[in-house]
């Protein structure tokens, strides 16, 4: 099999994690999450406000260095107001990133002189042939290793930041945040034996409404820090203020809002994972990044309006904490059989063009126009298949 590097001038590049049928977020080549298509419809191009993840690093009594863990933002910059804050356009990043696709693990390098740390991303959803519970769980795992290339010890902070959309986006003309759908928006912050995080919900819609759903942003690491809203500010001061709180001593302060977000609005949550490493020493941060939005119209049906129905993966869980429950429990064995697969088919002695064949076909089976539905039928681009290969 030929595999392929690139590094963050790979505009295209979108790398699908996510179950079979349950829909996906894409890695892009500079180690952003791009394309978010878990809301039971394409997106193409869609981006989450506000979300990314960062690091502040400190060696010994050095000054704190603090970057967004992605390679510089690509031209061409011809947006007619220039960037708008909630992209995080201006704060500072890797200086670069050299991006591998060995599916189903996508990995990224990155680059930054001036970090006393090094650092890697290994991130990948469960695949495994001939177990679909396993291959269909709503979520990714994102692993950060980072090694203390300084001569002191290096404190650490890895923050994921993400963006409670449940309601609906929406944006004006300029980029902007409109009001959309949101409103009445909750983030969570859970603590449990080998499981804590951000659980971002709505207390708007029913379970059973089509808006109804859930992200979650969890890890296994035991010392974290949380700020479970930015602040309800307008221009930039969200940002800032986050960004300031991040590297003043690498600890995040929660600002106490104990109300949900206001009609038309909503909050970003950020989980930081804290560590201390000796010189040479290395360590792995993960992050289970889940979603959970069952109800869907039946866009197949001939019928208007079409019907709901819901996604499989709602048989099996009840919200995205469940399914970072299970990403976290199972991690060790899903990993390992996922990695077997892995090295089975690129150590394969067929031929090349064959393998990428197969390996290239797995990903549109991944994509959000095939999804398993709660009655056990499969929704396929050419239509719903059951046993006998129609639906009703």
């Amino acid at each position: 099999m030929i595999v392929r590097t690139f590094n963050e001038r790979a505009t295209a590049l979108a790398f699908p994690l996510g179950g079979v049928g349950t829909g996906n977020v894409s890695l892009g080549a500079r180690g952003e999450l791009r394309d978010w298509e878990i809301f039971n419809r394409p997106a193409k191009g869609a981006l989450l406000p506000n979300t990314f993840f960062a690091i502040r690093a400190q060696a010994g009594d050095s000054q704190p260095v603090a970057r967004v863990l992605e390679a510089p933002i690509q031209p061409p910059y011809t947006l007619s107001h220039g960037f708008h804050p909630i992209t995080a356009a201006g704060l500072p990043r890797m200086a670069g990133a050299t991006f591998r696709g060995e599916y189903p693990f996508a990995t990224i390098e990155f680059h930054a002189p001036d970090l006393p740390v090094h650092i890697s991303l290994e991130a990948y959803t469960p695949l495994l042939p001939l177990d679909p519970a396993a291959s269909g769980i709503p979520g990714a795992v994102l692993a950060y290793t980072v090694t203390n290339t300084a001569d002191a010890p290096v404190k650490l902070t890895l923050v994921g930041s993400l963006f409670n959309p449940v309601g609906g986006l929406a944006l004006d003309p300029y980029g902007n945040l409109a009001a959309g759908g949101v409103g009445q928006n909750v983030n969570e912050l859970r603590d449990e034996a080998g499981l804590r995080g951000l659980l971002l919900r709505s207390e708007q819609f029913g379970p059973n409404d089509l808006q109804f759903g859930e992200l979650a942003l969890a890890t296994d690491h035991p010392n974290i820090t949380a700020k479970r809203a930015w602040l309800r500010g307008a221009w930039y001061d969200f940002l800032r203020e986050f960004w300031d709180d991040l590297t003043d001593d690498g600890l995040l302060t929660d600002l106490g809002y104990d109300t949900p977000s206001e009609a038309g609005k909503t909050d970003t949550g950020s989980l930081g994972l804290v560590a201390t490493l000796a010189p040479g020493e290395s360590t792995t941060l993960r992050f289970f990044l889940t979603w959970y939005f069952p109800n869907r119209p039946n866009s197949w049906n001939v019928r208007k309006p079409a019907p709901t129905v819901r996604n499989h993966y709602a048989t099996r869980f009840d919200g995205a904490w469940a399914v970072a429950r299970e990403l976290a429990g199972k991690r060790e064995y899903l990993e390992a059989a996922t990695r077997q697969f892995h090295n089975s088919l690129f150590s394969s002695t067929l031929p090349p063009a064959v393998l990428d064949a197969v390996s290239a076909n797995i990903v549109p089976i991944r994509s959000t126009t095939c999804f398993w539905l709660e009655d056990g039928r499969f929704f396929g681009y050419e239509g719903c298949f059951d046993d006998a290969g129609c639906c009703d």
